[in-house]
Parts: structure tokens; sequence; C-alpha cells
């Protein structure tokens, strides 16, 4: 399949995606955590796409530089705003680990 042909297949899988992202309605915790865990797989996807097109020169030089412009305060935002909720709710979870540390919480897994 050329090139093209599957950029067009990628984008309206990705149109499909959205709708599903935007069709979850969590009602509990776990389907708030299920949620999150789907929010989070699309973004490492979507982050390893950006990754290896950034890394394409003969990608990257078909945008104009208005256009990378663009991007950059678009993503340099996305970055931002993630990096803020890593501080936010790890800080949350920091005071809730140590107000619960009578229960003597030893040790967290963190899946890389």
């Amino acid at each position: 399949m050329p090139i093209p042909a599957r950029m067009e297949e990628w984008i309206s899988n990705l149109k499909i995606e959205l709708n599903k992202l935007s069709s979850l309605d969590p009602k509990d915790r776990l389907g708030f955590v299920s949620g999150i865990n789907k929010c989070m797989r699309i973004l490492n996807s979507s982050s390893t796409g950006w990754l290896l097109w950034t890394n394409q020169p003969s990608l990257m030089k078909l945008y104009t530089k208005e256009e990378l412009e663009v991007m950059f305060v678009a993503f340099r935002l996305l970055a931002s705003r993630i990096l803020g909720l890593n501080i936010e709710y790890g800080d949350k979870l920091l005071d809730k680990m140590q107000l619960n540390r009578k229960e003597d919480i030893t040790e967290v897994t963190y899946v890389v």
C-alpha cells in the first residue's frame, strides 16, 4: 500500500479512536482507572509516533517554518499541562502515602 494511502487509513483510524475516547463515560473507580489507562496508552502511542516523525528530516521538511512554530507552541503547551498533572497528582499521592504511613505502605510498583 502506498504511503499516502496508509496515512489516510491511519488518519481514519485516529478519528475512530477519537470518537471512542470522547464516548468514554466511566461511572465507578474501576471505570475511571480504566479510562485513564486508555488515555495514557493513546498518549504513549502518539508520542512514539511523533518522535519517529520529528526524527525524520525528510518528513519534517514538508512543513513550513510557520507550521512548525504552531506545532511547537501546541506541543509545549501539551507537555506543560502533562507535567503540571504529574506534579499535581504526584504531590497528592505523596501526601496520601505519608498520611497512610501508619498502614506501612512499603512498596509501590511503577510500570514503565
